[in-house]
């Protein structure tokens, strides 16, 4: 079974909503009265971003949609497709842009694009998708959180993941979200939050067959990429 054939049906999408602010020394802000910059959203974004972008996950077409909710500058979808800024001087003009424009294009390829309503961006995902809410730390309490190994585990093959990374609690998504899951007992980072959640992802598509590609860590440069089920 081909797997492009079965990316149609399922595969992972991303929600990066309002993470908590790196500190960072600030400059340029992003309104005037605003109570942080530009270099505070590259601190605190650009990591998170990278891991996804750059995982085998999203390399072998996994990844289906990526939102970013920025706060008060609104929704934005960023396109899994293409390489991501590692630089934060190059995330910052790239944030700038973005917010002055509500879309950057690189040739013609459109690489964020603003989601002008929350609604709308609710409307796109798949109808039988599951809104994941990923807590850790004092927030994974409960007895309605499920440990995200088991989650992953028994959900089912051909379900679209939804994995909401950053606030819900308190926020309009809150009542969108169908399941919890305990990522770590501990307090985490969104970057590293993301890579445990990834990972399991990978891991749950390679036991049912899938070879992701092997990287070279020198030039990212994937050199295996099969996409077939077993």
């Amino acid at each position: 079974m081909e797997v492009e054939t079965e990316k149609s049906t399922y595969g992972v999408i991303f929600l990066l909503n309002i993470l908590p602010l790196e500190p960072e020394a600030c400059a340029d802000r992003v309104q005037p009265d605003s109570p942080y910059s530009f270099e505070n959203l590259a601190a605190t974004y650009i990591l998170p971003i990278e891991q996804i972008l750059l995982s085998p996950l999203n390399t072998a077409g996994f990844v289906r949609n990526i939102y970013v909710n920025f706060g008060p500058q609104g929704y934005f979808e960023l396109n899994p497709e293409f390489s991501p800024v590692t630089q934060p001087k190059d995330f910052v003009s790239r944030l700038q842009s973005l917010f002055a424009n509500r879309i950057v294009e690189c040739y013609g390829t459109v690489i964020w694009n603003e989601i002008t309503d929350f609604s709308k961006l609710i409307s796109s995902l798949p109808p039988n998708s599951r809104k994941i809410g990923c807590l850790h730390g004092t927030d994974a309490q409960g007895s309605n959180v499920v440990n995200l190994d088991d989650y992953v585990k028994n959900a089912s093959d051909t379900q679209p993941f939804v994995f909401v990374v950053g606030r819900t609690s308190g926020h309009e998504i809150q009542g969108y979200i169908d399941d919890y899951v305990k990522v770590s007992e501990y307090n985490l980072a969104a970057a590293h939050c993301l890579i445990r959640v990834i990972t399991q992802m990978e891991t749950k598509f390679a036991n049912a067959g899938v070879i992701f590609p092997v990287w070279n860590l020198n030039d990212h440069d994937p050199k295996t990429i099969l996409f077939t089920f077993a």
